[in-house]
């Protein structure tokens, strides 16, 4: 499925061109990158001191679908960001002080077009780290998603890159109402440059569905189980041939 992918205004061209969102398996992780996938061959045949060969977190097919689908939303801007205490006297008060580079790449630009906030009550008692005046940062991607009818994004933070500086809160956004977004974010560090290309948001394009999901809590049929278990020796199988293959 093919969506577009528009300047905010025509200015920010530049931000879309320099930090396009990219396919996730385009931007893998370093330590995903690094690490050789392991077979069953090696887990049962070269087992040394416990279980040190085998199947890894690369091997893992929830892992890699994760790392393989949807898109990745790169920072399009250095963002800094530092808390501290000043003391006067007798009295201690934290401020927080932040920086955003967008601005000064972009004629007429303010900070307040990429950089705002929601207030506290707009927060309620949501149990995130805010800044000390309890406002909660948001960025505005200077960009928007065109997708046909009837199709959502599911943006998240995204995890298996271990960020460690901020963490943007999920949304499940209607792509085809709502082509411009911005992220709410809270802090995990004290103290953090966030750099130009880091890997922000993962979205996920599907198409939704008008029914609700029903769960149906029971044992599992004796076909279910058979099918269940005849799938499963397939699976194992088939990475038993394929994990064995030389690393690509």
């Amino acid at each position: 499925m093919k969506i577009s992918v528009v300047p905010l205004q025509p200015e920010y061209k530049i931000l879309l061109d320099k930090y396009p969102p990219v396919p996730s398996n385009k931007f893998l992780p370093d330590w995903y990158k690094n690490m050789k996938r392991g077979n069953k061959i090696d887990m049962y045949l070269n087992n040394v001191d416990g279980r040190t060969t085998g199947y890894n977190a690369k091997n893992c097919p929830a892992i890699q679908d994760t790392l393989s689908s949807g898109f990745i939303i790169p920072m399009w801007s250095d963002l800094a960001y530092n808390k501290f205490d000043i003391e006067t006297g007798d009295v201690t008060n934290q401020v927080d002080s932040y920086y955003l580079s967008t601005p000064d790449g972009i004629k007429d630009a303010k900070l307040t077009d990429f950089l705002t906030s929601h207030e506290a009550w707009q927060i309620g008692e949501m149990p995130i780290n805010v800044l000390s005046n309890n406002i909660l940062l948001k960025l505005t991607v200077p960009y928007r998603f065109i997708v046909p009818e009837g199709y959502s994004i599911f943006y998240s933070d995204p995890f298996y890159h271990f960020r460690n500086d901020l963490r943007c809160l999920t949304g499940d956004v209607e792509a085809d109402k709502w082509g411009s977004i911005t992220f709410p974010f809270h802090t995990l560090s004290d103290k953090f440059l966030l750099q130009a290309g880091t890997p922000l948001v993962h979205a996920h394009v599907y198409k939704r569905k008008t029914s609700e999901v029903e769960l149906d809590i029971r044992d599992a049929t004796e076909q279910e189980e058979a099918d269940w278990y005849g799938k499963w020796f397939t699976y194992q199988n088939e990475r038993i041939q394929y994990k064995t293959l030389p690393d690509k």
